[in-house]
């Protein structure tokens, strides 16, 4: 061979080698760092860090005194050196928290750097010494969970960002807000606070803003354990702002006024004396280990509910206060929305002279008739018996009607006592109620007559009722969280134990297949839930008649060609399709079963749908599970990430510059925004995220011709509720239901939409809170 053919040779294999060169492999997702913190002295100084990322990273937070050569980062196998930067720190010792991530995978590296003030003094709590921010976060966090602290504390801060101004939160005339040390670190929930003065705010007084120097006053608690805030509803108080520290109404500036003249002024922030009769006077201890106290106070004019009372009023009336006697007070007004009722709150009690009895206006009867009083009512039923405990109360019974009394605290009293009840009728979520109670047991032991028991199982998607009936679920059990649910196959709603009473554990249970019984007790329509009042949670019957379907709902792609779904089932069943192309095997049985359902795939530019329908008459189901299959793809995915992270030019920075409606256009789409109460980005440590509320609020996404949504991600807001619930919708807000869940906060979540073609959908607030979103990752196909 000449030398050049070898050479021609040489140079093809060359190229076919460099041409076969593979791209790195990635493997898992992965993402480590090395080392986990650094230490920094108190002048300008750096140091690296080694990140192993197999996905392609980005830093997600960061303290704003920290700053990085690099904040993103392509996916590889090889680590990467990043460099953090500190300027000199002047102030105290800092300590922060950098957070990297590939999406769903995280890690954190500390920073800490010396000050030239030393290690910050964390306080001691009291009005000389109140507690720095550090101080009453650790005092908070020494707490047990859910536990409140004993006494109010003093401690201050410099409000970092507002979530709700006083103005904002309306009558409620509070205010809730984060708070920080002057050099940063962590934030303090300041929740539901009160004005200067202790009082509620009104138009005129000064608004809390970002950088406002403040000393609160009030007690904290430890909320689930994770999260340290104060007691909200007016639970703390500004006891200075910006160095001025306020009055409050003196006992000489404070208006007498009737019960009537009261509540028709609706004033939350002046106190005004009442003088009136005492009825329904009750006590307890809350879950907290709180002890509250309440009673109906009585006048010429009308009655009102005297409810919330201020810090010493407990121990220093709780003993004294007679039903019949003559109270003197004075308190602020509010309205609960949830009850529809008036209430005197802030009280502070000046007298009270004893006197006789019941008020003429008491009615007496039984169960049956109590409850068919108006709301406000005092009643007296001379004998009951009670038919079942929570921790917040019990169900008396007449033998024909039931109803709930609320305590707010575990009863002393027992299943089959026999009782004589005192308390005032209101009606609760559409069921009579029963408040302020004083329960006087006569016997015990007794028989329970239990109204006829309802089996609930098969209808309870749809079922709801007007009094408390004795009913029954089957289902599953399944831990969420610290709660208990019942889950029945093929129906969106669960039955839970409303405030499950101590002596009920059903942990040994659980993943078995139990019944529940109890007394109806309302739907809760946010996380669509059957809420019960229980008596038994026990193992079900294994010769009972049942049929279970695993699912209401198949959901499968265009090019699929097969499903299944099971029956549990020890009865006659029976399965057929209203759509010829969704074929069932086998289409009968008696027992647990593997249904397959063929269809040929959907090349169509509609979704091929179908009713499933399963019918076991000996155990009394008709379910209906429905079918859809996907039209056939219309071309590549479109994929639309929103970083909010970022400040953006067409969205309103802060609370003072924040919209009520809007859009924004990203990528050439266009997003249409409205809040019920404002929109806006806020900023936290540097970096920006969306805020939006309350219940109804949206972000509506872009439709794209010929294209379904078919998947939504994002990532909460660092400081986000934990109690907002959202969800995904249809552009007339209608709710898809993907999600009837509180969300967490930092954290991030994908759903699966069934979207239609072209269509439009939202993402909505469904409760009276705000969301937060750090980015928004839709893709349509």
């Amino acid at each position: 061979m000449s030398l050049k053919r070898i050479t021609i040779a040489l140079l093809a294999l060359g190229a076919l080698i460099c041409g076969c060169k593979q791209e790195e492999e990635l493997g898992v997702p992965k993402l480590t760092i090395d080392p986990t913190e650094l230490s920094m002295e108190k002048g300008e100084a750096s140091g690296n860090v080694e990140i192993l990322a197999t996905r392609d990273w980005y830093v997600a937070n960061k303290p704003d005194w920290a700053a990085l050569n690099v904040e993103k980062g392509a996916a590889s196998t090889k680590p990467q050196t990043v460099t953090i930067s500190v300027d000199a720190n002047k102030g105290y010792n800092r300590t922060g928290e950098i957070k990297f991530s590939i999406g769903l995978a995280k890690a954190v590296l500390t920073i800490k750097q010396n000050g030239e003030k030393g290690e910050l003094s964390l306080g001691s709590g009291t009005k000389d010494d109140p507690y720095t921010v550090a101080g009453v976060i650790a005092y908070t966090n020494s707490l047990g969970k859910d536990e409140e602290s004993p006494n109010s504390i003093f401690f201050k801060g410099t409000v970092t960002s507002v979530v709700t101004t006083f103005e904002g939160s309306g009558t409620y005339g509070n205010a809730t807000f984060y708070i920080s040390d002057p050099d940063g670190g962590d934030a303090f929930y300041c929740f539901q606070t009160y004005y200067l003065g202790n009082r509620k705010w009104k138009s005129g007084d000064k608004e809390i803003k970002v950088d406002d120097e403040v000393i609160m006053c009030g007690k904290v608690v430890n909320y689930k354990g994770n999260t340290p805030e104060t007691v909200g509803k007016g639970g703390s108080f500004v006891y200075s702002l910006n160095g001025n520290t306020g009055g409050g109404q003196t006992q000489t500036e404070i208006t007498s006024t009737t019960v009537a003249d009261f509540i028709a002024k609706a004033d939350p922030n002046t106190y005004y004396r009442l003088t009136g009769k005492v009825s329904d006077f009750s006590t307890g201890t809350n879950s907290s280990g709180k002890n509250w106290m309440q009673f109906n106070l009585k006048d010429d004019t009308g009655s009102i509910l005297v409810y919330g009372f201020k810090d010493g009023q407990y121990d220093q009336w709780a003993s004294k206060i007679k039903n019949g006697g003559t109270a003197v007070l004075n308190g602020t007004y509010e309205y609960y929305d949830k009850k529809s009722q008036h209430e005197v709150m802030n009280t502070t009690i000046e007298s009270f002279t004893e006197g006789g009895g019941q008020t003429s206006d008491t009615v007496t009867g039984t169960v049956t008739e109590v409850i068919a009083t108006a709301d406000g009512t005092s009643v007296v039923v001379p004998e009951g018996i009670v038919a079942a405990l929570s921790s917040q109360g019990f169900i008396v019974t007449d033998g024909t009607s039931n109803v709930y009394v609320y305590l707010k605290a575990e009863p002393a009293v027992k299943i089959g006592d026999k009782i004589k009840l005192e308390a005032s009728k209101t009606t609760y979520y559409g069921l009579p109620e029963l408040t302020g109670p004083t329960a006087t047991v006569i016997s015990s032991g007794n028989g329970v007559p239990r109204t006829e028991l309802k089996d609930v199982t098969a209808g309870i998607d749809s079922y709801d009722a007007s009094v408390a009936e004795y009913v029954c679920v089957t289902g599953k059990l399944v831990k969420d969280g610290n709660y208990w649910n019942v889950e029945v196959p093929g129906a969106s709603r669960k039955a839970t134990p409303s405030s499950l009473h101590s002596s009920i554990n059903p942990a040994s249970l659980e993943g078995k297949e139990v019944t529940m019984t109890g007394y109806f007790n309302t739907i809760h329509s946010g996380k669509n839930l059957l809420q019960v009042v229980v008596t038994d949670i026990a193992e079900a019957d294994p010769n009972a008649k049942h049929c279970n379907v695993s699912t209401n709902e198949i959901k499968v792609k265009a090019e699929d060609t097969g499903a299944s779904f099971t029956i549990s089932a020890n009865a006659d069943w029976t399965v057929s399709s209203d759509n010829q192309d969704v074929a069932v095997s086998p289409a009968s049985g008696s027992a647990d079963a593997t249904v397959n359902l063929s269809f040929p795939a959907n090349t169509s530019d509609a979704p091929r749908t179908a009713n499933i329908k399963v019918v076991c008459a000996e155990a009394g189901v008709e379910a209906v599970i429905r079918f859809t299959q996907a039209k056939a793809s219309s071309g590549e995915a479109v994929t639309l990430s929103v970083d909010f992270t970022k400040m953006m030019e067409s969205l309103p920075q802060k609370k003072e510059n924040a919209l009520k409606d809007g859009t924004f256009d990203f990528e050439g789409y266009t997003f249409i925004l409205h809040a019920a109460d404002a929109y806006y980005q806020a900023e936290s440590s540097g970096s920006f995220y969306l805020l939006i509320g309350k219940t109804n609020s949206y972000i509506q996404f872009p439709a794209i011709d010929g294209k379904s949504l078919v998947k939504v991600k994002f990532l909460t807001g660092a400081n986000a509720s934990t109690a907002v619930i959202e969800d995904i919708a249809k552009a007339d807000g209608t709710r898809l239901n993907i999600n009837n869940s509180s969300l967490n906060k930092a954290t991030e979540y994908e759903w699966e939409v069934p979207g239609e073609p072209g269509a439009a959908y939202r993402i909505v607030v469904c409760n009276d809170k705000n969301a937060q979103f750090q980015n928004l990752i839709l893709v349509y196909e």
